[in-house]
């Protein structure tokens, strides 16, 4: 009967493969956050289309239109890169395709400039997947090991932190997620090279915008784990609901 309540629990949290090992707190703790997050459970179904501004130390002027399904995983990704527009998208039978101005016709040193390689394609969804849809968006079966649920500070204060170790990276293999200890919200999350700890980031959660129900992060302000200098910011300007 334990068994089966579990499989229940991991289903409710919307885990389809659970392979990794939770502690009961654990569960407990993820499912706190997800109800702040999701309290009527629309995530699963939800279809996300969002304008971002994303200015970084380098480039204080970038933007970007994301598009997710996140039932079938179509994902599209426009973004300014200089003069030009770059769109990364796959369709529902995971085939990506990139665009340099709406043509998939440039040449070399464009592609290589602009890093406009297909194979990028999943990592920019997982990754957009995973960061707008904490914690409703994890998923075990890409996960090797989720660490017990402990308490911790995050920006000088109180939180509760887990640690995920990824089986394939989504831009580093651990992550540190922060949670509030009073509503669970998701404070933020540390991006760890465990082989280098200089070549980490922090990101701060700032706001909430709710969208088709669910509470989403407004703003994510990155830092470098090695001297906490400013790195950039990602800002939901507008969002559109279908």
């Amino acid at each position: 009967m334990r068994f089966i309540s579990s499989i229940f629990l991991l289903a409710s949290l919307g885990w389809l493969v659970p392979e990794a090992e939770l502690s009961e707190r654990t569960r407990h703790t993820i499912n706190q956050s997800r109800s702040f997050h999701d309290p009527t459970g629309k995530w699963d179904n939800a279809l996300l289309n969002f304008h971002i501004e994303e200015p970084r130390v380098a480039n204080p002027t970038r933007f970007s239109e994301i598009f997710l399904n996140v039932a079938d995983g179509t994902f599209s990704l426009v973004r300014n890169r200089e003069d030009h527009l770059t769109t990364y998208s796959m369709d529902a039978n995971g085939k990506p395709m990139v665009l340099l101005d709406g043509s998939e016709q440039f040449d070399e040193e464009l592609r290589a400039r602009y890093r406009l390689y297909p194979d990028r394609v999943a990592g920019y969804r997982d990754f957009y997947r995973v960061m707008y849809g904490l914690p409703m968006s994890l998923d075990l079966s890409r996960i090797r090991n989720l660490g017990d649920v402990a308490a911790g500070t995050f920006q000088g204060n109180r939180a509760l932190v887990f640690t995920i170790e990824w089986k394939k990276p989504l831009i580093k293999p651990v992550w540190k997620v922060f949670l509030d200890p009073d509503t669970h919200s998701v404070m933020g999350v540390e991006l760890i090279e465990p082989d280098n700890a200089d070549a980490g980031e922090r990101i701060v959660f700032q706001g909430l915008v709710e969208y088709q129900g669910i509470r989403i992060p407004h703003m994510r302000h990155w830092y470098s784990l090695k001297n906490n200098s400013y790195l950039g910011s990602d800002i939901i300007i507008t969002n559109e609901e279908f």
